[in-house]
């Protein structure tokens, strides 16, 4: 029998708490097929604050379009990439642009939509997201797409990047791919919230408050009940093999690599990306201590 198994990372520029963060593990039956859910989250402790509650507002905008692999990299490129021209608005859907201005070290991205009313367009979103950040995101889609159209049979997959300012609003730009290597690339887009009846104009870098972006990777793979019992295996202690530089198959471009940490309490998983010349670029790693895994049964 087989399984199929969902893992979800993220990449983050924060600080990766070190402590135990509990990972949940759900094995659930439909008809014959069964899958095993793995969610990475943290757990934060917080006080109690009494905050007066202040009506606000927001816009928000979802785009999903199928398109073909090369539509997604040239658009992508444009955006995140280093093919980023701010005399070149992007058209996204009819009324609604997405324009790329590079700024030092950052990309600034403006989402823009056209005033019926006074045929004039009208910023409901801008954010920033770092050059180096959304070049990894370009070379890991770049590198997905391409196992994806190899892979046979393929398996569903989603890259996500995602980039907030508390001034300048929200933006998630996701490419999937399902089983039968169909892509998908979706933006949502999310203006900042504001007291009602109270203009802003967006800016990306109008709050004390630093903007975050965080690359997000899910990944579905088969594998047997053995190697699923091996798999499970990653946060026990007192284990002689572990996983080195394994390719997620048929993801080949994601490889996950479990090492055990200094003091023999807790393991270091890895990931790295695989891009299509060949360059290992780091995606995501955290400590774990043994035992911070939720038992599961059939």
């Amino acid at each position: 029998m087989e399984k199929k198994v969902l893992m979800r990372l993220q990449l983050s520029h924060r600080l990766a708490l070190q402590t135990c963060i509990p990972i949940v593990a759900a094995l659930m039956r439909l008809g014959r097929t069964s899958w095993v859910v793995f969610t990475l989250f943290l757990v934060l402790p917080f006080s109690g604050i009494t905050v007066a509650q202040v009506a606000s507002e927001f816009l928000e905008q979802d785009i999903e379009n199928g398109m073909a692999s090369g539509d997604i990299l040239a658009l992508l490129d444009q955006t995140v990439g280093t093919g980023a021209n701010p005399a070149n608005p992007l058209l996204l859907r009819q009324g609604l642009y997405v324009t790329a201005i590079p700024q030092g070290s950052n990309i600034i991205l403006r989402f823009e939509v056209d005033r019926s009313d006074t045929n004039q367009r009208y910023t409901i979103a801008e954010v920033a997201i770092s050059a180096d950040l959304g070049s990894k995101f370009f070379e890991f889609v770049k590198a997905a797409l391409r196992s994806a159209e190899s892979a046979k049979p393929a398996q569903p997959w989603e890259l996500g990047l995602d980039a907030e300012s508390n001034s300048g609003g929200q933006v998630t730009v996701k490419i999937d791919g399902d089983a039968t290597a169909h892509f998908t690339l979706s933006w949502e887009i999310a203006s900042p919230k504001r007291p009602i009846d109270s203009f802003i104009v967006p800016t990306a870098f109008g709050s004390k408050n630093a903007g975050t972006e965080h690359i997000s990777v899910v990944v579905h793979f088969p594998t047997s009940l053995r190697d699923f019992a091996f798999l499970s295996t990653i946060y026990v202690g007192g284990v002689a093999q572990r996983f080195h530089d394994l390719p997620l198959y048929p993801h080949t471009w994601l490889h996950l690599t479990v090492t055990d940490g200094s003091t023999n309490r807790f393991v270091i998983v890895h990931f790295d990306a695989i891009t299509t010349n060949g360059q290992r670029l780091f995606v995501a790693e955290a400590s774990r201590l043994y035992g911070c895994w939720w038992p599961f049964s059939e």
